[in-house]
């Protein structure tokens, strides 16, 4: 990988920055979400993206298995072949204690557009 370069002579470290803080972008617009951070100053080859609100995240626990299948990770991966960790997690607004699902998007050379657009219109058909 070191001597890889894209069609527009980036090398991979820059190509996959440059595609995760792109994808992140057409993923929020879709699921008109805002950022989670200032992902363009953080953006390597991975970004914490939130997803939409009213998808149940009840069986999607940090760190905690789902055996149900009924979880959005367990169903992105049965229903859609698309692998990608999700989880529910506390935060504070306005001093209440509300949870927010988070989806951690990764971007590799081998990354095609369409990973991305079957990975949007997956979460569209689950809200």
């Amino acid at each position: 990988l070191e001597q890889w370069r894209s069609d527009q002579s980036l090398d991979v470290a820059t190509y996959n920055s440059r595609g995760i803080v792109a994808a992140a972008a057409d993923l929020r617009s879709a699921w008109d979400v805002g950022p989670a951070y200032d992902e363009d100053e953080c953006a390597s080859s991975m970004i914490m993206l939130k997803l939409p609100p009213h998808l149940d995240l009840s069986h999607d626990r940090p760190g905690v298995p789902d055996t149900s299948g009924l979880g959005i990770r367990s169903r992105l991966r049965s229903q859609y072949n698309i692998e990608a960790a999700v989880a529910a997690f506390p935060v504070l607004r306005e001093n209440m204690k509300q949870e927010e699902g988070f989806l951690r998007l990764s971007h590799a050379v081998y990354t095609s557009d369409d990973d991305i657009t079957r990975l949007r219109d997956a979460i569209l058909e689950m809200r």
